[in-house]
């Protein structure tokens, strides 16, 4: 009985034993498998890299080849396009060439001689320029400003006119005194009527007529003498203010300073004009110095220099004079913002003041003209025996003003039209150009040329 206990306890012990080493290879079997995967994995990944290698070396010559064969198409196209278009063009043999020369040289243009202008087709030109109205022969040219004008071919002397000289005509702007200004010079000729600006003798520039009157006016001086230290004071100020923004080099102040001199000792007279319109000026750098010399502002200059002087005036209806002159620009705002303007002035814009005078208050603006109108005629009725006054209406259907005109002044009443309604020839009014006009401007007029 203990032997066969023995033996069974040996044989469990020796069967444990064997099972225990076949776990432990096993174990043993799976961690070399493990160990053998890892050493796989790195294999893989290096296989990968030497692969991807290969495929980086092997890309440069493959692109290199489909660049090259790129290159190479394109030259075989260019190669085929040249011989078909050189297939096309006929060869030139040397023969033709030698007479394509010779055609040349024998319709080669030749000198010409350009023969000078006959007097006939001078003659013919200013013909095209010539308008008969009523029998009157009318010739368009140029202003001194610059503008398209219309005038007597051949121009009335001073002598002719009906009414003595100087002419002042005291109508505020927007009143006809451009229409007035092209009359006066239409009978007279260009150089005669100062209107607002006129040229300087010494200088391109043209200078305004009231800032001439008004110098002579400080100095209680003839309005249209020449003041010339005057004169020179004002470009010594203009020069200041040139230097003092630096729009002048200091190396050219000392020409400036002696051209300044020269042109001021030069007479440059309003005397030889014989009719003068819209010569208010105003003059400052701002607001604030502003300063408004009316026309209103001379007429005791006129009286006391110029008693024998004709008055003008053109009136317009009140209202439609307002609708202009505030369509104008900032005309009347000009008006109403000056700093600086004389009691005389002042008394214009009574009963509510200057600064009430808002351009949108049309019945403030008609009593400003009527009272305005209502001052120059009582200058008139005082100034020399009263025959020198002439006053016309502007607007007014029923009269011909141009008739009355021409009765009173001598001036054909064909000159007589609406300035500002466009130019004669169709041509926008102001253009400042010379259009192939055969005159050149601006031209320098005495009186001597009217006589």
């Amino acid at each position: 009985m203990e032997s066969s206990s023995d033996t069974s306890t040996s044989t469990a012990n020796a069967n444990a034993n064997a099972n225990a080493n076949g776990m432990t290879k096993r174990s043993s079997s799976r961690n070399q498998n493990h160990g053998a995967g890892g050493i796989n994995t790195a294999s893989s990944k290096r296989r990968t890299n030497n692969a991807n290698n290969r495929t980086a070396s092997s890309a440069s010559p493959r692109t290199t080849y489909k660049y090259g064969m790129f290159l190479l198409y394109v030259v075989v196209l260019l190669a085929t396009l040249h011989r078909t278009i050189t297939a096309w063009i006929p060869p030139v043999s040397p023969q033709a060439v030698q007479n394509k020369e010779q055609t040349q040289e024998e319709h080669e243009p030749k000198p010409v001689t350009i023969p000078p202008v006959s007097l006939d087709t001078q003659e013919e030109h200013e013909q095209k320029l010539v308008t008969t109205i009523n029998g009157i022969e009318f010739v368009k040219d140029i202003d001194e400003t610059g503008h398209f004008v219309r005038v007597l071919k051949h121009p009335l002397p001073v002598s002719a006119l009906k009414l003595p000289t100087p002419i002042f005509l005291l109508s505020p702007s927007k009143s006809g005194t451009t229409t007035f200004h092209q009359y006066a010079q239409c009978g007279l000729g260009i150089g005669s009527s100062a209107h607002y600006r006129y040229p300087f003798k010494k200088r391109k520039k043209l200078q305004h007529v009231g800032r001439s009157m008004s110098y002579n006016l400080q100095d209680n001086r003839p309005l249209l003498q020449w003041n010339a230290e005057r004169e020179a004071q004002g470009m010594r100020d203009n020069l200041e203010k040139r230097m003092a923004k630096k729009k002048i080099e200091e190396a050219r102040e000392k020409k400036a300073r002696a051209k300044i001199e020269a042109e001021g000792s030069t007479p440059d007279v309003l005397d030889h004009y014989q009719v003068f319109s819209d010569f208010d000026y105003r003059y400052g750098q701002n607001k604030k110095t502003t300063r408004l010399v009316s026309i209103v502002d001379m007429l005791d200059n006129i009286r006391t220099f110029y008693p024998n002087a004709t008055i003008v005036y053109v009136k317009r209806d009140a209202h439609k004079w307002y609708h202009s002159a505030k369509n104008f620009g900032t005309f009347l705002q000009r008006l109403r913002e000056t700093a600086e303007v004389s009691e005389l002035v002042e008394t214009l814009y009574e009963p509510v003041g200057r600064a009430n005078f808002f351009a949108d208050k049309e019945e403030l603006w008609v009593g400003f003209y009527n009272r305005y109108t209502d001052l120059v005629r009582n200058f008139a009725a005082g100034h020399g025996d009263g025959t020198n006054y002439l006053e016309v209406p502007l607007d007014d259907d029923s009269i011909d003003t141009g008739l009355i005109m021409q009765q009173r002044l001598g001036i054909p009443k064909e000159c007589w039209g609406h300035a500002n309604m466009g130019a004669l020839n169709g041509t926008q009014k102001g253009l400042k150009t010379k259009m192939g006009m055969p005159k050149t401007v601006p031209r320098h007029w005495t009186i001597e040329t009217y006589k």
